[in-house]
């Protein structure tokens, strides 16, 4: 669990979290091209907690089947996978056996489960990272807003996350500004701030060095095919940068860091502005 990104490392600290308040934390999750048997096996190890791991079809055949027999919003492949978790006989068999106090949901996508945890008289936390919809369309291009499918699918999203917000007994959010949103769908009381548990872990002492005459600051997004990634790489290489050397000389360096920078933006990067 060292080498995942912040969803998982979230997902981690609130297991730990869940741990340090006395409570018995199992998971349950779905096996995908990215989180293979060996990965699940591990954090159960490394966090000392039963896993249980549903496998999904991937069928596209069986999708549009369930679209058409149950609902238009299975047009959402990640949604689809846990609309099968939550109708699969053996996870439903697992919940009546062990009977939680409180089912945790992570992403908005899920909300078949915490639909289902609400028909059992569960109580259940959506744990929202992001709002999905507007995540989804901040990622595309000019090109790809122009098609149909992707309509849909921001459509998908949109109402995968009020039906998470409405199923949910409350939501634990990053602060962002949609949470406006969730206060109308929600009661505003059952809508709580709840930041990464992993930062304060992730924190350390600064190094302050007393002969150091260049601060160096780093810029890190994912890779630069993510479109606002690439957004915020570009403003400050041809906008924030010039003005701070303007106003600091030489005092600054910047590095900017990840995979797939453009390279009319690698061209512009000099002594000052290094991708590394």
């Amino acid at each position: 669990s060292k080498h995942v990104g912040a969803v998982q490392r979230d997902i981690y600290s609130i297991i730990r979290f869940l741990q340090k308040m006395d409570h018995e934390v199992v998971l349950y999750t779905v096996r995908t091209f990215h989180r293979d048997v060996a990965t699940i096996e591990s954090v159960a190890k490394e966090y000392n907690i039963r896993a249980n791991i549903f496998e999904p079809s991937l069928s596209i055949i069986k999708r549009l089947k369930d679209m058409v027999l149950h609902s238009w919003v299975l047009f959402d492949g990640a949604t689809h996978v846990f609309d099968q978790m939550a109708n699969d006989p053996d996870f439903k068999a697992y919940i009546n056996d062990f009977k939680p106090d409180v089912i945790f949901s992570f992403c908005s996508y899920s909300w078949p489960i915490l639909r289902l945890a609400k028909q059992m008289g569960i109580h259940s936390v959506f744990r929202s990272h992001n709002f999905e919809s507007d995540f989804f369309w901040e990622s595309l291009n000019w090109r790809q807003k122009f098609n149909p499918f992707n309509w849909l699918r921001y459509a998908a999203k949109h109402f995968e996350e009020k039906r998470a917000a409405v199923y949910a007994g409350a939501i634990a959010t990053l602060p962002f500004e949609k949470i406006s949103k969730y206060k109308q769908w929600k009661d505003s009381e059952k809508v709580h701030i709840l930041t990464l548990p992993f930062l304060a872990l992730s924190l350390r002492e600064p190094k302050i060095h007393a002969d150091k005459e260049q601060i160096d600051l780093f810029y890190l997004g994912a890779h630069y095919d993510v479109i606002f990634h690439l957004r915020g790489a570009k403003i400050l290489i041809e906008d924030i940068a010039p003005r701070i050397f303007k106003l600091a000389g030489n005092k600054i360096r910047f590095h900017i860091c990840g995979a797939k920078l453009p390279q009319f933006l690698i061209d512009q990067c000099n002594g000052s502005v290094v991708y590394e």
